[in-house]
């Protein structure tokens, strides 16, 4: 069950998840307010996307009438122009609602407001004159009042008069039909006006019925929806005039019923007739274009030229279209109509029972298409990534856009496509966003990972580049180097019970030595065992890639003197060293001293150069005696240096007695590690019997370095730099390849490193890198062939930096050394010699190298090589 819930966890939190639950919930909430309680709440830009989509579903679907149930008498410019300015003598008015009457409309409905007297009648127009006799005033007096022609037409028609709502103040009053409601109440819902600019009370009396004509603003001003009905004053209900003209035209005494559910108002209900609303009460309009067969000029119908066949069984509307008047508004059709024509529209689909609906199903079918895209997105996005699951949100707006189209086309039904579109592509964006997030966080990953491995330059190039790596490479002039321990086969021996302390090792030596290379933005090709290969000049193009590789050589001998030190710091303090000075310093501690301290610890390289101290009398008196010890004592560790140079005592008998079989032994060892003792041990095998030679192989087979008791250690290794056209690119297979380089240049730079153990350097550089960083200290060591090549290179040793160049103690060297290879070039053996010593002393480290011309120079004395010797020394071994 834990391992479950964890599994859970882990799912829930992959590629933004939470995030995304998170946002499904706020859009199925922004989607329907009421969930959280809010009656009339709906985001405008939420419902701005969905009204329009409406509209264009109302242009792509127009609803097409022939025969208009609803005819408009139109107060029209022609009108006016002809029977006079607006507003028009009651009577004339009147005389059109007993010519409609006549002609036997079920139902009159005024869309406009008669709320002051007549002021054209003879009474008002008696008041206002000043100069009138009283017989005059009298006779005005005596005729009939316009607004009571007006009412006794009204008693001999149905005709409901229309009443205007008033958001500044107006007058509460009673409709003309009681109001009743089933469910919920409607106070909450209906659209409220403070009160309403009612039409005078003896035009009220006679009416058959009233209605509120004035339309709610929408917030882009286009009349989509017509309130069925209104309350007065916040709790009075009052009808709509196209609700109470279709209740007077039917004669019913019933109540108008509001219908209510849990979500708002669902019905109005006039003689039992239910006519859907929205949750507010009103009534969504299907529209028609607009059509002038539905009008009927007003002039004309006064003027008796209108065909009153047209108005017999039709409802009346009796509205104005003038522009003097400004009746007109805004429809989804995209052009403007008269208020009077809306009207008509709205009562044609309500008799037609074509008026839309939007019942809160369909919020539901839409808020259940929100939810299941929205999970299947939240599961599959973060799984199957973004190209297989943008299906979803297209899948949404086809189905949705198609359904919506259908369920208007056929049922009058408002589905809204938007929302559920805009909500799933809005949710596949976030979640396709975070998952972007994760995979940049685990590319960031897998390049901190890759980088332990491959270099930071590669990884980086790897992880912008979005095309896959190719096989392939180019010719590109570059600087390789190899880097190597020297004598790792000893050192393991030293870690033979404790593999983690030789990885541990093994991993400070490598890290200090990349650091170097990453620090003059070189590449790190790969890590072999104890070795590293690096480059310059690829993937990034550095002109001085020579250079830097020189300074990065001259960092990784500065990191390991480092390294060295904390290693004996680790192991055990100097002894001998002394207490503290006061103040807590520490006296200074000399070469001999710290050898001396090193050489106790068990550190074979220290124990060697301290033997050559003793043997040279160089910071202590000479003595054979110690310096034969301390040889010794490196020897047994399995120092190579040291064998050879005990193997080559045993072959002259110095300071020990002549063993050739010993001397075999000890050269046997150091040839393991050492190429250049492959001759002296040839000729001491050849001055030996098969069974002596057979003894001492048996020996060599069983020979284990000395054990210590101490892990004190000093690391040394060989650095071998190159330059030169190479291929660089990704090499290997096509199931698994690597970034790196190959070629000649590549092959000399490993051959270069080895020799270091030969010469007794550090760096040995080739030509080609010294003639591209001419800036640094280099010294020649020799010209060489080595393993696997017949031409000889001119190699260097890099001894410092450009600074150490200009020095005139280096200049000093450079001369005398270079006056010293003419001589032995020239086989000036003596002078050759006079000219050795005149250089050891002019630069430190260089001992093994002058050491191995003087053992070169010993055996030429005996055995010359020639007239035809060019110098080149050729190498037996890699």
């Amino acid at each position: 069950m834990r391992n479950l819930f964890a599994r859970l966890r882990r799912f829930a939190a992959g590629h933004g998840r939470i995030p995304g639950a998170i946002l499904l919930i706020g859009l199925l909430i922004l989607q329907n307010p009421s969930m959280l309680g809010f009656q009339n709440a709906d985001l405008t830009l939420i419902e701005a996307l969905r009204v329009r989509y409406f509209d264009l579903l109302q242009r792509a679907l127009l609803r097409t009438e022939t025969n208009h149930p609803v005819l408009i008498v139109d107060v029209d410019d022609k009108s006016i122009e002809e029977v006079g300015q607006w507003p028009w003598p009651r009577n004339k008015i009147a005389k059109m609602v007993d010519i409609l009457t006549r002609a036997k409309v079920p139902a009159i409905g005024f869309d406009m407001v008669f709320s002051e007297p007549d002021r054209t009648s003879p009474d008002a127009f008696a008041d206002n004159l000043t100069d009138a006799t009283p017989d005059l005033t009298g006779l005005l007096n005596a005729l009939p009042d316009n607004d009571l022609i007006f009412a006794e037409s009204l008693k001999r028609s149905r005709v409901a008069l229309g009443e205007a709502g008033d958001n500044i103040g107006g007058q509460i009053t009673q409709p003309a039909a009681p109001f009743g409601w089933k469910g919920r109440s409607f106070v909450p819902y209906l659209y409220n006006f403070p009160g309403i600019l009612p039409a005078l009370p003896v035009l009220r009396d006679a009416a058959a019925g009233r209605g509120i004509f004035s339309l709610p603003p929408e917030n882009d001003g286009v009349v989509r929806r017509v309130p069925a009905a209104v309350r007065i004053g916040g709790n009075q209900p009052y009808p709509s005039l196209a609700i109470d003209l279709l209740r007077v035209a039917t004669g019913t005494k019933s109540p108008i019923v509001l219908e209510s559910d849990y979500a708002g108002i669902a019905a109005v209900i006039v003689a039992g007739v239910r006519i859907p609303t929205d949750r507010n009460g009103q009534i969504w309009i299907r529209y028609g274009p607009h059509d002038p067969e539905r009008f009927i000029s007003a002039a004309d119908l006064l003027a008796g030229r209108a065909d009153l066949n047209r108005v017999a069984g039709r409802l009346i509307l009796i509205g104005s279209s003038a522009l003097a008047l400004q009746d007109v508004h805004s429809t989804p059709l995209g052009y403007k109509m008269p208020g009077t024509e809306i009207m008509a529209q709205l009562i044609e689909t309500v008799i037609k029972q074509t008026t839309l609906q939007r019942p809160y199903i369909a919020i539901g079918i839409e808020a259940a298409v929100v939810a299941v895209a929205g999970i299947l997105l939240i599961v599959l996005v973060p799984s199957l990534g973004a190209r297989w699951t943008i299906a979803v949100p297209v899948l949404v707006a086809t189905a949705m856009t198609g359904s919506s189209w259908y369920l208007f086309s056929h049922n009058n039904y408002l589905l809204d496509a938007t929302y559920p579109t805009a909500a799933t592509l809005a949710l596949y964006l976030v979640l396709v966003y975070f998952g972007q997030v994760a995979e940049e966080r685990r590319r960031k990953a897998v390049s901190r990972n890759f980088a332990q491995y491959l270099s930071p330059v590669v990884v980086e190039r790897l992880a912008k580049d979005p095309n896959p790596p190719k096989l392939g490479g180019e010719q590109r002039d570059m600087t390789v180097v190899f880097v190597d321990i020297a004598g790792f086969t000893t050192l393991s021996e030293r870690f033979k019970g404790d593999p983690e302390g030789l990885t541990h090792l093994i991993n400070r030596f490598l890290t200090t030595m990349s650091e170097s290379v990453l620090e003059q933005e070189g590449t790190i090709d790969k890590y072999i065992g104890d070795a590293m290969m690096a480059f310059w000049n690829a993937p990034v193009d550095l002109p001085d890639h020579a250079a830097r590789g020189c300074a990065a050589a001259l960092a990784m001998v500065d990191g390991l003197n480092r390294l060295n030190a904390e290693l004996a710091a680790e192991s055990q303090p100097i002894k001998g060293s002394g207490a503290p000075a006061a103040g807590g310093v520490a006296p200074a501690v000399t070469r001999i001293e710290q050898l001396e301290s090193d050489a106790h610890s068990g550190i074979a390289q220290a124990q060697y150069q301290l033997a050559k101290a003793y043997r040279d009398g160089a910071g202590v008196k000479q003595s054979v005696e110690m310096a034969l010890r301390w040889l010794r004592a490196a020897a047994d560790q399995g120092d190579a240096r040291a064998q050879r140079n005990l193997g080559l005592r045993y072959v002259r008998g110095n300071g020990v007695p002549q063993d050739d079989r010993e001397a075999l032994f000890w050269l046997s060892l150091a040839q393991l590690h050492l190429d250049t003792v492959a001759d002296d041990r040839a000729a001491v095998q050849y001055r030996l019997s098969s069974p002596d030679v057979e003894a001492v192989q048996a020996r060599v087979a069983a020979w284990k370095p000395a054990p210590i008791g101490s892990r004190a250690i000093r690391m040394e290794m060989g650095i071998g730099l190159n330059t030169g056209l190479c291929l660089a690119g990704n090499l290997g297979s096509k199931f698994r390849f690597n970034y790196s380089v190959m070629g000649d240049p590549v092959n000399l730079a490993s051959r270069l490193e080895a020799q270091t153990r030969t010469y007794g350097v550090d760096v040995i550089v080739s030509e080609s890198t010294r003639d591209a960083a001419p800036d640094y200290a280099f010294l020649e060591l020799d010209l060489i062939a080595v393993k696997g090549k017949t031409e000889a290179v001119r190699i260097f040793a890099l001894l410092g930096t450009g600074a150490d160049a200009q020095t005139e103690q280096f200049r000093q060297l450079t001369e005398t050394h270079a006056r010293f290879l003419t001589a032995y070039r020239a086989q000036r053996w003596g002078e050759a010699r006079e000219l050795l010593r005149a250089c050891r002393p002019r630069w430190d480290g260089l001992g093994e190298l002058y050491d191995l011309y003087a053992r070169r120079i010993t055996m030429f004395e005996d055995n010359p090589p020639g007239t035809d010797w060019n110098g080149v020394y050729v190498a037996h071994s890699k």
